[in-house]
């Protein structure tokens, strides 16, 4: 047995300083997803606290059929995803938070032109993101920010494999999309375009009822 599986045996006994040794070295990661996610300092503090708590309490529950990482991976998404529906947040990625989550284009360039254009980009993607419907968010933080493989996204948001896949796909497809318009001609662009989905939207739901 790992010592990791023994310190979640002694947790699940109530051993308080094993599940401390488990999770603290986690915290840092925890309170990076919930930023993400949420995009608010406080917002994630309290949901970092809100999920230490949350997994020490059902720590009985945890069945070994994932990693501990993945099982605490999903109750960290729960506990973002709970705030947000209960708050009705629509979260704002700010290029200050991303950065401070670890989320930027590595800048290997002294070139002032070059720096300018990463900078732009780097703008461009936070505005996009926060577009994105908060279920293609969410599924796309975990993939191509926090790092998960395919099978730990499903295994953390409790989605079939292939669910997972066409969902990281579309978000990427709607990212491109809007980069292009981004790049075309700004926030206003993207704004303009989003008025656009939401009257043709309206339309169809109004020739639906009629």
């Amino acid at each position: 047995m790992q010592e990791s599986d023994r310190l979640i045996k002694r947790a699940q006994n109530g051993d308080s300083e094993a599940y401390e040794q488990l999770i603290l070295p986690m915290e840092q990661r925890i309170y990076t997803l919930c930023y993400r996610i949420t995009n608010n300092r406080e917002d994630a503090f309290d949901c970092a606290q809100e999920v230490m708590l949350r997994a020490y309490r059902s720590i009985g529950e945890y069945r070994f059929h994932a990693s501990f990482a993945t099982w605490v991976y999903r109750i960290t998404t729960n506990v973002c995803l709970d705030m947000i529906r209960r708050r009705r947040i629509k979260p704002f990625v700010s290029l200050e938070g991303m950065m401070d989550a670890g989320f930027s284009v590595a800048d290997r360039s002294h070139n002032p032109q070059e720096i300018l254009e990463r900078n732009d980009f780097n703008q461009a993607l936070k505005e996009c993101i926060a577009r994105l419907p908060l279920d293609m968010r969410t599924a796309i933080i975990l993939r191509d920010i926090q790092g998960l493989t395919y099978e730990e996204v499903a295994q953390v948001l409790r989605l079939n494999l292939g669910t997972v896949k066409s969902r990281i796909s579309r978000a990427r497809e709607r990212l491109r999309q809007m980069l292009s318009v981004y790049a075309s001609g700004g926030v206003a662009a993207l704004n303009a375009r989003k008025r656009q989905k939401d009257n043709y939207d309206k339309y169809e739901d109004d020739w639906e009822q009629n």
